[in-house]
């Protein structure tokens, strides 16, 4: 009997909510993602792809992400489709090659880009990219926790924090965050968004 609802990390600064999963469930996905954490995202979210697939759980905020920006990306390549004269009079390998770079040129017109393959999590709804979008956020979000309370009691020698970028570049919407400094008081909720590659950086007196 599963749950309608279940939090993966309640509490923490970016919770992970499941559909279609039990307490059993919910216990192995903890223990796959430990055991994995220090492996890397993606050797990470490999034993998850199993899980997912023999369970058809779901995450409400990978589904809101889809939800919200797939169509985004689907209409911006209709629109490039559109817009290119050669199109209609394509071959079908010139057709193809397009479609890739229409693909490249959609995800890039994103404001919010998760670390994962956003044509095939739009078009598949892939289980792989699922699984490293769970992985990367609940690492990530781990993480700042665990970095934010070792700091507890030595706010006086902060002089702030920074969202340190990905080297791969950030998406819009980090970059944006990336231009403001802060205080323990005012930190933006961390990770910024869901399979966020950006990390939480504080600056020292």
């Amino acid at each position: 009997m599963t749950d309608a609802k279940m939090v993966l990390n309640p509490g923490s600064n970016f919770p992970l909510t499941f559909y279609n999963v039990d307490k059993n469930i919910m216990r192995k996905m903890v223990m796959l993602l430990e055991e994995g954490k220090n492996k890397g995202y993606r050797a990470q979210s490999r034993p998850l792809v199993g899980l997912i697939a023999e369970t058809g759980l779901r995450c409400k905020e990978i589904d809101d992400y889809i939800l919200e920006f797939k169509p985004r990306y689907l209409n911006k390549i209709e629109e490039l489709k559109n817009s290119t004269e050669d199109w209609n009079t394509a071959s079908e390998r010139d057709k193809k090659r397009l479609l890739r770079e229409f693909r490249e040129e959609a995800v890039e017109s994103l404001d919010i880009i998760p670390a994962c393959n956003l044509e095939r999590l739009f078009e598949d709804e892939d289980k792989d990219a699922i699984a490293l979008l769970i992985a990367a956020t609940y690492t990530k979000t781990a993480d700042t926790s665990r970095m934010l309370r070792e700091l507890k009691g030595f706010e006086s020698i902060i002089k702030h924090f920074e969202i340190g970028t990905s080297a791969d570049g950030p998406c819009p919407h980090c970059e944006q965050m990336a231009e403001k400094k802060y205080s323990f008081n005012d930190l933006p909720k961390f990770p910024l968004h869901i399979g966020c590659r950006c990390s939480l950086q504080y600056i020292c007196k």
